[in-house]
């Protein structure tokens, strides 16, 4: 994987992986390799003193085994925090403005009130807001 922006023209890629981790639960390993070599690639030509890479994702594994576990909580709520290094023991959620739904720090087995005017306006807005940027971006590809 390459990226070409010697040409002095500002650039911007937004690209969207998610056929690979939803087919498959351990596919997202063949990502590692390709990501590895665009990331030296850009390191190698300098090309990180006028350039942000933001690596996103959109939660951790949803089904099969790696869900189940402790790890699989852990990304649901913190995915890509591992790549970002050491987070100091006394620094909480509440510091950097995290939700309590979201927080690593609460236990296991908080109960989010599904019903709550706040978490129903929300759901509602995100429903709505993902089918509009799927009608615009893949018309006819998608149901609501």
């Amino acid at each position: 994987m390459q990226l070409n922006a010697d040409h002095g023209i500002p650039m911007f890629s937004y690209v969207w992986l998610s056929d690979v981790p939803h087919s498959n639960d351990h596919a997202l390993l063949v990502l590692d390799d390709p990501v590895h070599e665009l990331i030296r690639d850009m390191q190698e030509r300098r090309a990180f003193e006028n350039t942000a890479l933001v690596l996103l994702s959109d939660h951790g594994a949803r089904f099969g085994s790696n869900h189940a576990t402790v790890i699989g909580r852990q990304e649901d709520k913190t995915p890509g925090l591992s790549l970002l290094g050491h987070v100091p023991p006394e620094r909480n959620c509440s510091d950097a403005f995290v939700p309590v739904e979201f927080c690593e720090c609460v236990a296991a087995g908080v109960h989010l009130d599904l019903q709550s005017n706040l978490v129903q306006s929300f759901a509602t807005f995100l429903v709505e807001y993902v089918n509009r940027l799927n009608e615009a971006n893949f018309p006819a590809m998608c149901v609501r």
